[in-house]
């Protein structure tokens, strides 16, 4: 008796991939694209949204300081004139001249004496708010009256890119040194 087999011949080629296979790997290489480059895309907002936030804050710390400086060396404060009145502008007498504070098309000026107003902070700054309020404490058994300076500042930058808009509003005071 014979010995018949039955022989099966593989026509699988090894030396290349199978269109299954090579869709399978454009399909993860494509999941993988879209994972890092949105990992990119949250990367750039979040340096627009950290670079806006610094400018802002940084100028609202600028603009706090040189008017706590100024306020601090006043020997009158002129506007707001009286307890609890509130204005836009700053007026005080610094070593004898007359120091402004005021708002002029969305830019913070200082104007000292008769000298032209300088814009204080970037240029891509824009302050919205700007609030004076002043304060007053008597002290009755010392017969003396503190003066004071309550400042509301809103600070915005604004660029076409909206991750790189950001506003920010500070509040603070400060006592005049001596007695007015």
């Amino acid at each position: 008796m014979e010995n018949h087999k039955l022989q099966i011949t593989n026509y699988k080629n090894n030396e290349g991939f199978t269109l299954i296979e090579l869709l399978l790997y454009i399909f993860i290489l494509a999941v993988v694209s879209v994972i890092i480059s949105n990992v990119f895309i949250v990367f750039g907002r979040s340096r627009g949204q950290v670079e806006a936030k610094a400018e802002v804050n940084s100028n609202l710390r600028f603009v706090a300081a040189l008017i706590r400086q100024d306020i601090l060396a006043a020997s009158a404060l002129v506007t707001p004139a009286t307890a609890g009145a509130a204005s836009t502008t700053l007026e005080l007498t610094v070593a004898g001249t007359v120091v402004k504070y005021q708002l002029d098309s969305g830019q913070l000026t200082r104007k000292k004496g008769s000298a032209t107003a300088e814009r204080i902070g970037a240029d891509s700054v824009s302050f919205e708010t700007l609030r004076f309020l002043r304060t007053e404490n008597t002290n009755s058994v010392l017969s003396k009256k503190m003066v004071g300076v309550e400042i509301e500042l809103k600070a915005r930058l604004s660029r076409p890119d909206p991750d790189w808009q950001y506003d920010q509003t500070v509040k603070t005071a400060i006592e005049l040194r001596t007695d007015i």
